[in-house]
């Protein structure tokens, strides 16, 4: 396995140790959506019920660049998925950036993030969160 699996699956294990979340089994996003149709497909989605309310995304190697798109394919699925009314209209996920092992890729996800604009335009997000190893367990819940 690599570092990548490791870490998304040391964060599935924690997540799992709340019993009223559930990390799904398929990812694709929207939701139901098949291979072909999907539009995101991120390394862990949570949920409570029916509602996503978190969507994490461990990040061993990766800069800034990839952020922007990530935050945007996400809020579209979201408003996509609440117009076909398979997430719930007040349904709001945090997209969570976790860095591990990489203080520079964590930098410059968090400086493309606040210098990009699209800071204000994911209103189907709760928020963006972007958090190093040492932080990882504050997020959650």
């Amino acid at each position: 396995m690599s570092e990548h699996d490791d870490v998304r699956d040391a964060i599935k294990a924690y997540i799992n140790a709340h019993p009223e979340y559930e990390c799904k089994e398929t990812t694709s996003l929207p939701v139901g959506a098949s291979r072909v149709e999907r539009l995101y497909l991120p390394d862990i989605v949570v949920m409570k019920g029916d509602a996503i309310t978190h969507i994490v995304e461990p990040e061993t190697s990766t800069g800034g660049t990839t952020v922007i798109g990530k935050i945007y394919l996400a809020n579209k699925c979201m408003e996509k998925m609440k117009g076909e009314r398979t997430q719930p209209k007040g349904a709001k996920p945090r997209l969570i950036f976790v860095y591990y092992n990489n203080k520079d890729a964590f930098e410059c996800a968090k400086t493309t993030y606040e210098e990009s604009g699209i800071k204000h335009d994911h209103t189907h997000l709760a928020e963006v969160y972007f958090t190093d190893k040492k932080e990882a367990e504050n997020w959650f819940p």
